[in-house]
């Protein structure tokens, strides 16, 4: 299972507030998976993937965070890392 934390309808909508990704339609959690929390959720704009990390520290992520810059860097698409 890899639904871990349970995240509300309400807190979605704060989450994507705050991205042009479109307002959202629906969510479901994604069972297949290891470590992390992963829901699929459709937007009036698409269909995404939200990753909640669980056991990551912060110096394990310094290689998702490439990962997004890499994948925007060459206009494949997902979120933008900003600093």
């Amino acid at each position: 299972m890899s639904v871990y934390t349970r995240i509300t309808r309400s807190q979605l909508d704060f989450f994507f507030d705050h991205y042009s990704l479109g307002t959202v339609i629906g969510f479901e959690g994604i069972t297949n998976g290891i470590d992390n929390t992963n829901y699929f959720v459709e937007t009036t704009q698409g269909s995404f993937v939200l990753t909640l990390f669980e056991t990551l520290n912060i110096d394990e992520l310094s290689h998702f965070i490439k990962l997004l810059t890499y994948l925007t860097n060459y206009h494949i698409p997902c979120l933008a890392t900003t600093r």
